[in-house]
């Protein structure tokens, strides 16, 4: 998308399956640095409350609520993930993750995984796919990333990664993902985590 008469490069419609057709909801212009703002990447979450929107120049990534009829008039997350593009960003299945693909991220990693507590990001895990990562996509059931992209490490432009750290409670500041083994009916789990708020998934 670009710039043009409505509201800009980000927009909502809503669909009558009656009539087939379109109907402009809301939406957003930005302005960017160069006078040039394309937003690549769109994703809503499984609530259906909030929308994720990445692109080109800033590379910043926005959250924005949605209450079926109007988008929050500013962003609840508007975060700067480098100095290129945002290509692609999907949402787990729960609704509390956010998988994202940089391009030359500040963080270094061009798969980056993120929890979402509804204000605010905080950083999971990271997966150095080699280089450009086009598209990023969640397994139904939560456990796997499939992601595409150009000039991998390994020649492997498709690739499937593993989600071992799925859990539901909101991280502590300064702390990982729990790291959760079972063996023998022990279960040794990270801090401040309790069975009530484990999500286990156990092979």
């Amino acid at each position: 998308c670009e710039y043009d008469d409505l509201d800009g490069q980000f927009r909502i419609y809503e669909f009558n399956s009656t009539t087939s057709s379109l109907s402009y909801i809301d939406g957003k212009k930005y302005s960017g640095t160069t006078g040039i703002n394309d937003q690549f990447a769109v994703a809503w979450a499984p609530s259906g409350s909030y929308v994720a929107v990445g692109g080109y120049p800033e590379c910043n990534l926005r959250i924005y609520s949605f209450d079926g009829s109007d988008l929050s008039v500013d962003p609840v997350v508007n975060e700067s993930f480098g100095t290129n593009n945002i290509y692609s960003i999907d949402w787990s299945p729960c609704g509390n993750y956010l998988v994202v693909g940089p391009i030359f991220s500040t963080r270094g990693e061009e798969i980056q995984i993120y929890y979402f507590d509804g204000s605010t990001l905080t950083f999971i895990d990271g997966i150095d796919y080699g280089s450009y990562v086009y598209e990023v996509d969640w397994s139904p059931n939560g456990r796997y990333l499939a992601v595409g992209g150009g000039l991998p490490s390994d020649d492997k432009e498709i690739k499937i990664y593993p989600v071992s750290w799925i859990y539901s409670e909101i991280p502590v500041a300064g702390e990982t993902a729990a790291d959760i083994e079972i063996s023998d009916a022990l279960i040794n789990a990270s801090k401040n985590l309790t069975l009530e708020n484990i999500t286990l998934h156990v092979k």
